[in-house]
């Protein structure tokens, strides 16, 4: 009834609320704990369904397991959020993940904050946030490794790629004849980076010595040129 479970009666009726015997359902001990919509814990799909009957409001199970609200990525997540198998989603006022295919479900802001974390797939991120919403955008799993940018040996080379030392927010850098730039999702270009402002100063190939790596990609962006290193440390010192 409007989605919510009620006994009937030997009539097929439902018993009238005011004798509390539209509830009564038999449940079984087996703890196999579910996440319904109201975001709370049941021990199984029964215990759920006489809740819902209870409260006289519908619920849903939204995973199996119990309910990670604000648990690992989810507690960088500007959306509310639930943990999926160790992916942050959003959730529908309802309380349910959003239907994929409507492409709300990673909704999360992003703050301009330059805190790069090195994170379980080898890769840079400008902030936490960043590689929550990446978590969800890509749907896999991420887990920091360590704070700071991710180490590379080559890192000062000719053939390194900028987009490792800035981020584009909900955009992805990417190159364009050597030349970073933010991709948005409507393929428009713009050099709007977060600069990964860690690392040694650089000399680099417009004989300009910049701070560090992220300072050299935005900069290239901005000028629209392809920049690489000459060397390490300031132009002007041997």
């Amino acid at each position: 009834m409007s989605g919510i479970p009620k006994c009937l009666n030997d009539d097929g009726i439902p018993f009238p609320s005011h004798l509390m015997l539209n509830c009564r359902m038999d449940i079984p001990y087996i703890l196999d704990p579910v996440c319904a919509s109201d975001g709370k814990t049941y021990s199984d799909v029964n215990d759920m369904a006489r809740a819902s009957c209870q409260k006289n409001i519908p619920l849903m199970p939204v995973q199996m397991g119990k309910c990670r609200f604000k648990e690992g990525l989810c507690k960088h997540a500007s959306c509310r959020c639930l943990l999926m198998s160790g992916i942050p989603k959003c959730l529908n006022d309802d309380g349910i993940p959003f239907p994929s295919h409507l492409m709300l479900n990673c909704r999360m802001d992003i703050p301009y904050i330059l805190d790069p974390v090195c994170a379980s797939d080898g890769k840079t991120y400008a902030n936490m946030e960043m590689l929550t919403a990446t978590s969800c955008d890509e749907n896999k799993p991420l887990a920091v490794r360590h704070k700071g940018r991710c180490h590379d040996s080559d890192e000062t080379s000719k053939n390194v790629d900028p987009c490792k030392f800035v981020g584009c927010g909900r955009a992805e850098c990417r190159l364009r004849n050597g030349v970073p730039k933010c991709i948005d999702g409507s393929g428009r270009e713009h050099c709007n980076m977060l600069m990964i402002m860690i690392g040694a100063p650089v000399c680099a190939s417009d004989g300009t010595t910049y701070g560090n790596m992220g300072s050299l990609a935005a900069a290239s962006c901005r000028k629209g040129t392809r920049l690489t290193v000459v060397r390490k440390g300031e132009c002007n010192k041997r």
